[in-house]
């Protein structure tokens, strides 16, 4: 373990509360912050000004889908359980406001692991949205099940211009993907001018040298605008990393500073050595995903 004073358990705001001795019951006032700031492009620094950054926004944490590797999920409950900050779409509309009159912004990055899963909340949003002639941009995360719920038209109304997507793998089994057909709900929605960054996982108990190559050429076949490639990985606090333990899969001689899913597997998979797992970012591998990326944005033009 790393050695640390407190260990903060919960969703953090009611754990930091009780340790400051505060009502951890007291209803939150959401801070004004943006979504990044000094940001730099190969090196240089972009020109800063109010309201052009996105606001941050965080309704909930947690995911109730509870994937086996996702630390969110793991931290706030696990399967089945999340928590809300915000329950409703008024009490998010009133927040959202007065970041909008605070911070002159008229776009948000929502921070929820999930956020069109409540459907509810949402669509709440959007009538006070309506109501009041806002016209607001959302980058938001939400899994292939969730984003079926709407329509393309909802979707649009409500500002989504941004979608992060777990499409993990064909043959991953997930509750969010089932029944999904994830090319054509990448198709339709980028069709409506929505961009979408996929996130696929690489080094499944399923996957093996000599499949390896016809999953990541699935997932570059979605032709999404962005796309991630992460390692499976176990880390604390997850079935997953229980699951290693208890089968004695771990490697334990791993440096934490290393087990971040973009280098070398931190447990023993079934088919892919540890040196393997850092070969499937192989150049040529990247160059296919590069391509692909291409494509995807010479299409986002011809929207």
């Amino acid at each position: 373990m790393i050695e640390a004073d407190h260990v903060v358990r919960g969703e953090g705001v009611s754990g930091m509360r009780r340790y400051l001795g505060e009502d951890e019951n007291t209803p939150i006032r959401h801070p004004a912050i943006v979504s990044g700031m000094r940001t730099r492009i190969m090196g240089i620094r972009l020109p800063e000004r109010k309201g052009a950054t996105a606001a941050t926004i965080i309704p909930s944490v947690g995911c109730p889908m509870g994937c086996n590797f996702c630390t969110t999920s793991g931290f706030f409950g696990g399967r089945g359980k999340f928590v809300n900050f915000f329950e409703s779409g008024d009490e998010l509309f009133e927040v959202m406001s007065r970041m909008e009159a605070e911070l002159k912004v008229h776009s948000f990055f929502v921070m929820d692991e999930n956020f069109l899963l409540h459907r509810e909340r949402a669509m709440r949003l959007l009538e006070r949205m309506k109501e009041e002639r806002k016209s607001w941009a959302l980058s938001v995360f939400a899994s292939a099940n969730a984003i079926r719920k709407y329509t393309m038209q909802e979707l649009v109304e409500l500002g989504v211009s941004w979608l992060w997507m777990g499409l993990e793998s064909p043959r991953a089994g997930y509750s969010k993907l089932q029944g999904a057909d994830t090319r054509e709900l990448t198709r339709e929605v980028r069709a409506h001018g929505i961009r979408v960054q996929g996130s696929t996982i690489i080094g499944l108990e399923h996957h093996t040298p000599d499949n390896i190559m016809a999953e990541i050429e699935h997932a570059v076949a979605h032709d999404t605008d962005f796309h991630q490639f992460m390692l499976y990985t176990p880390m604390p606090g997850t079935p997953l990393y229980q699951q290693m333990a208890e089968q004695g899969r771990l490697l334990r001689d791993v440096d934490y500073a290393e087990v971040h899913g973009q280098f070398k597997f931190n447990f023993k998979h079934p088919a892919i050595s540890r040196d393997d797992s850092k070969r499937a970012f192989s150049i040529e591998r990247s160059g296919a995903i590069l391509n692909s990326m291409g494509r995807a944005c010479i299409a986002s033009r011809e929207l």
